[in-house]
């Protein structure tokens, strides 16, 4: 029997989200754990961040994707399908986006003072790493 669109959706949606809690346990491990060797702990930090950032994206679309068809369903309990995917979608977002900046909070404390007018934590891009100067 086929899957309709809706559940292979929420299916695809639901991988990715639980590759995204993994990856979040692996940040907060990391944040948890100071090590001898601080610029490994950082790349490896910038990597599970950038990737859950990505994550986060793929499952921003599937979302939009999810909220489309329930959108233009009939269903009798579309509505309340559809209150519920977005309250869902806003909780998962909020918590990954949470890890996001815990990562990049810890990533500017362990920067060297830098010289007035560069990178502070309020115009630290989520992606971007400090220039070398």
């Amino acid at each position: 029997m086929p899957l309709d669109e809706l559940t292979k959706k929420r299916r695809t949606r639901a991988a990715h989200r639980g590759s995204a809690t993994k990856i979040a346990m692996k940040i907060k491990e990391c944040l948890a754990n100071t090590s001898e060797t601080p610029q490994t702990d950082k790349n490896v930090l910038k990597q599970l961040r950038d990737t859950l950032s990505e994550k986060l994206e793929a499952l921003k679309l599937l979302d939009n994707e999810i909220v489309e068809v329930l959108s233009n369903s009939e269903a009798e309990n579309a509505e309340q399908q559809l209150e519920k995917e977005i309250q869902e979608t806003d909780d998962t977002r909020a918590e990954l986006q949470k890890i996001i900046l815990d990562v990049n909070d810890a990533l500017f404390e362990a920067l060297p003072s830098l010289p007035q007018g560069q990178s502070t934590p309020s115009n630290l891009s989520m992606n971007a790493t400090p220039k070398q100067t």
